[in-house]
């Protein structure tokens, strides 16, 4: 939608709201990319090695937990006898993965007006928090801030490019 102003015999033209909405969009384009590749560098932070205390997994013969799963029970020296070895995180380090939830539990969402566009990472499980920032008996195992932090300078490099409108 042009603006049109005439003055005597000259027609002035002013293309500014469209090219207004169209930057708009971009930086919700812009926005949504970086909430990717923060959330894709948080996905690869949480499959990476670890390198705390090494134990196997095993499943008690006829013990069920409640709900009817069967109950895992960490017990060391099981290597020769079955089992599936487990290496927890270290404190300072990403957490280990058993069962990615979560892995799976990492969204993303944006939010914008006509002023801004704001990106949101995270996870909404329980666990999220106290693993992020550790609790009065365990240490941080920072996940989402290795991932925000691995990921800066592909989102500079995103949110720098030149618009072509």
């Amino acid at each position: 939608m042009a603006l049109m102003q005439q003055v005597g015999k000259v027609l002035f033209t002013s293309n500014l709201p469209t090219i207004e909405k169209a930057l708009r969009r971009e930086i919700v384009l812009r926005v949504r990319a970086c909430t990717q590749v923060v959330r894709t560098e948080t996905l690869r932070v949480l499959s990476g090695p670890r390198h705390g205390r090494h134990y196997y997994l095993v499943t008690t013969p006829g013990a069920t937990a409640k709900r009817g799963r069967s109950r895992k029970r960490p017990v060391t020296g099981m290597g020769s006898r079955g089992g599936k070895l487990h290496i927890a995180s270290a404190p300072g380090e990403a957490p280990a993965t058993m069962y990615a939830r979560l892995r799976q539990s990492v969204k993303t969402r944006v939010e914008s007006d006509s002023e801004s566009a704001t990106g949101y990472v995270g996870s909404d499980l329980d666990k999220a928090v106290p693993l992020q920032f550790g609790t009065r008996r365990m240490r941080p195992r920072p996940w989402l801030s290795a991932g925000f932090w691995g990921s800066v300078a592909r989102c500079k490099a995103i949110l720098s490019r030149r618009a072509i409108l």
